[in-house]
């Protein structure tokens, strides 16, 4: 699945923008404080499902599901009043590699026609999100629709694919399939990407977050099967090209928990003499292995990161989201403020600037992008060049 635009109103401060011919490789640009992380933020929230352990659940609380600690998602307006209401859509193609996926959905398409050779299926599907008690919203699947064809509608009791004539069962069968298919499949790997001191304890450390990153790799480690074979991937990505920084090695000694590199003459270092720059890209790759969405959003990507190290990761996570064996992902949404990411000619460039005034940003993509972050970037330390090399 590739999400080709997305439309966002009343989120945060996303009053009311569209962000359109989205690629493979996306980058957002702006100031601190333009809206860059909120674009992720609202699109992680379309797809998103809270504390549902079975799928057969999860499918109708993402229809129709509450969400917690959301009051501050909600737009403030010019008279200081905050919203009550957000609305999210996006337009995702489906190729079909992805229809092998959802067998029902796609023997539905071609048995009544809806199927469009030689293209991708566009789905379109719109969520809109209320506030209920304080801190809480409640999200619904509004309406969605494939190739133009309604697919879905909350308002009518006959919700899937209505107006069809097939059993009902078949039709909800499908539907209900395409949405398992999109539940959590839009992940953010925030800026906090510092390791800590970690000690250990009891506690098995399942999540991956930068507080416990440590006793989560040793505990990955320390396991068999699918698990172990995460840690396997982590520690191939991290000793290959385009890095080759080392095998990491997680320990546990005396209480504390460690992570240690070893490079190619033998010598161990602990990780955090070796730099923050190969911490920030060890948590990143561990995010993007583990993780089961199929779409990533990075924030600040290059954070501390020197422009060479920028350039390999920008590679990686392009092949990561190519069509070759390196493949793990469909998409990449990634903000910025780094010039040097912006020269580049294989990813989609969008400025996102913010009102002072109203507080409201604004996005654009294009000639129009580039035409505003020549005047950004360039302060008379180097030149943008003339020619287009950007999409």
């Amino acid at each position: 699945m590739i999400i080709h635009s997305a439309s966002i109103k009343g989120f945060r401060s996303l009053a009311d923008v569209t962000v359109g011919k989205l690629g493979k490789v996306n980058i957002l640009y702006g100031e601190n404080g333009a809206g860059k992380s909120n674009v992720l933020a609202a699109l992680e929230t379309l797809f998103r499902v809270e504390r549902v352990e079975q799928l057969e659940s999860a499918v109708g609380v993402f229809m129709r599901g509450e969400l917690s600690d959301f009051v501050d998602n909600f737009t403030i307006g010019k008279d200081g009043k905050r919203g009550t209401s957000i609305t999210i859509s996006a337009q995702i193609g489906f190729d079909d590699s992805d229809l092998l996926k959802i067998p029902k959905f796609d023997a539905f398409l071609k048995a009544h026609k809806i199927y469009k050779g030689g293209h991708d299926q566009w789905v379109i599907i719109t969520a809109d999100l209320e506030s209920t008690v304080p801190g809480r919203a409640t999200k619904t699947i509004r309406n969605a629709s494939v190739n133009r064809k309604p697919l879905y509608d909350y308002a009518v009791s006959d919700r899937y694919f209505p107006g069809l004539s097939a059993p009902a069962k078949e039709r909800q069968d499908s539907v209900e399939e395409l949405f398992a298919y999109l539940i959590n499949s839009f992940a953010v790997i925030h800026a906090e990407r510092f390791l800590r001191d970690e000690k250990s304890g009891d506690a098995v450390i399942s999540t991956l977050s930068s507080e416990h990153f440590k006793r989560w790799l040793l505990t990955l480690s320390e396991s068999r099967g699918e698990k172990y074979g995460i840690f396997e991937g982590i520690v191939n990505r991290i000793k290959g090209a385009p890095f080759e920084f080392g095998i990491i090695r997680p320990f546990a000694e005396d209480a504390e928990v460690g992570l240690l590199v070893t490079d190619s003459d033998g010598r161990e270092l602990m990780i955090e003499r070796v730099g923050t720059g190969i911490q920030q890209i060890v948590l990143l790759i561990s995010h993007i292995v583990s993780v089961k969405a199929k779409v990533i959003g990075i924030e600040e990507v290059e954070l501390n990161l020197s422009p060479r190290l920028q350039y390999r990761v920008l590679d990686l996570l392009k092949n990561m989201a190519g069509e070759g064996p390196d493949k793990t992902i469909n998409q990449l949404f990634l903000t910025s403020h780094s010039h040097h990411l912006s020269r580049r000619a294989d990813a989609c460039l969008y400025a996102v600037e913010r009102d002072a005034a109203s507080g409201e940003t604004t996005i654009s993509g294009g000639q129009a992008a580039v035409a505003k972050l020549r005047s950004h970037f360039d302060y008379g330390l180097f030149r943008f060049p003339r020619k287009k090399i950007w999409r």
